[in-house]
C-alpha cells in the first residue's frame, strides 16, 4: 500500500456474530498482473491545509480501480460534496455505486444532491433504514439494494453486512497484496468488530483500518484496549478520522507508531491488487 496526505493529480482537480458462519468466496487469486485501487477522501471534517477543498463534519470517500467507481457515504451536505468532486476532477456520472454506512445526516446528507446530479447509480444501504429513506429512492427511481454480510458490490469489494448495536451499520473491505483493508464510516457497532466481521467473512487478516472510530466519548484506557484489539487481529496501520476524536487520534499514533496515519479532507492513499 501506498499513501500520500495531498494527491496533487487528483486534488488540483476475537469478536465475530454468531449468524455469520460462511466465509465469503474470493473469485481469484492476485495474479502476477497488479491492479491499482485508490481511496480518496472527499468529505471530512479533518482536512489538510492548502487543498482549496471545503471540511465540514461528516464522511465520504471515493474509491476506484475496480470495475466500477464507488462513493462511500456522502458527508453532511451536497453541495460541499458535488465541490469537493468537481475540485478532484470528478464528474458524478463517472460514480455507478453509492454504499452508506448507516442513516445519520453527516453520512446521507450529500445523497439527494449527488442522485439528483446522477440517478443512474445504484444506492447500497442496511436493511434496517427507515421506510422513509427506502420510500424517498423509490419514488425517485433509484436503483436499490440491501447489504448482506460478504455482498460482493462490484468485483473485489465486498461489504460487512448490518452490525446492529448499538446503531445500525455497515463497512467494506477489499484483499490488496498485503492483507485486508477495511472502511468504516463511524463504527458505531466497534471498530474491533466490524474489523473483526470483516475478517470472519473473508477469512484473510486484516492490516489497514480507515475511516470514522467514533471514539470520542471513550476514556483513554478504553481506546487503548481498541489499539491492542485491533493489533490481536492483525491490523497493522490505522487512519482514523471524522469521529474519532483529537485525544483518542493522538494514542493512535502513540500506539501504531509509523503506521498511523494523519490527514483527513484531501487523503489519498493507493493499494495494488
Amino acid at each position: 500500500m501506498k499513501y500520500a496526505l495531498v494527491l496533487p493529480t487528483l486534488l488540483l482537480m476475537a469478536f465475530c456474530l454468531s449468524d455469520v458462519s460462511e466465509k465469503c468466496c474470493w473469485a481469484e487469486a492476485p495474479g502476477s498482473q497488479t491492479q491499482e485501487v485508490t481511496i480518496d477522501i472527499l468529505f471530512d471534517n479533518y482536512t489538510e491545509d492548502g487543498l482549496g477543498t471545503t471540511g465540514l463534519w461528516g464522511f465520504a470517500c471515493l474509491i476506484r480501480g475496480f470495475e466500477e467507481n464507488v462513493l462511500f457515504d456522502t458527508g453532511a451536505d451536497g453541495d460541499i460534496l458535488l465541490q469537493n468532486l468537481a475540485e478532484a476532477g470528478i464528474k458524478p456520472a463517472d460514480i455507478s455505486i453509492v454504499v452508506i454506512s448507516h442513516e445519520h445526516g453527516d453520512h446521507t446528507g450529500g445523497l439527494r444532491a449527488f442522485l439528483t446530479a446522477n440517478p443512474e447509480a445504484t444506492v447500497y444501504f442496511p436493511p434496517s433504514f427507515s421506510d422513509n429513506f427506502k420510500s424517498q429512492l423509490s419514488s425517485a427511481g433509484i436503483k436499490m439494494v440491501e447489504v448482506q454480510p460478504g455482498l460482493e458490490i462490484c468485483k473485489g469489494l465486498f461489504t460487512t453486512g448490518e452490525l446492529t448495536r448499538p446503531i445500525p451499520e455497515n463497512g467494506i473491505y477489499f484483499r490488496d497484496q498485503e492483507g485486508l483493508v477495511v472502511v468504516t464510516g463511524c463504527a458505531h457497532p466497534g471498530i474491533v468488530e466490524i474489523t473483526a466481521r470483516a475478517k470472519a467473512l473473508s477469512g484473510i487478516s486484516p492490516y489497514f483500518v480507515l475511516g470514522g472510530f467514533h471514539l470520542i466519548q471513550r476514556s483513554d484506557e478504553a481506546v487503548r484496549k481498541i489499539c491492542a484489539d485491533l493489533k490481536q487481529i492483525g491490523v497493522t496501520k490505522v487512519f482514523p478520522t471524522h469521529c474519532t476524536g483529537d485525544k483518542a487520534r493522538e494514542i493512535f499514533k502513540e500506539e501504531f507508531g509509523n503506521n498511523f496515519v494523519a490527514g483527513g479532507m484531501g487523503s489519498s492513499f493507493s493499494f495494488e491488487l
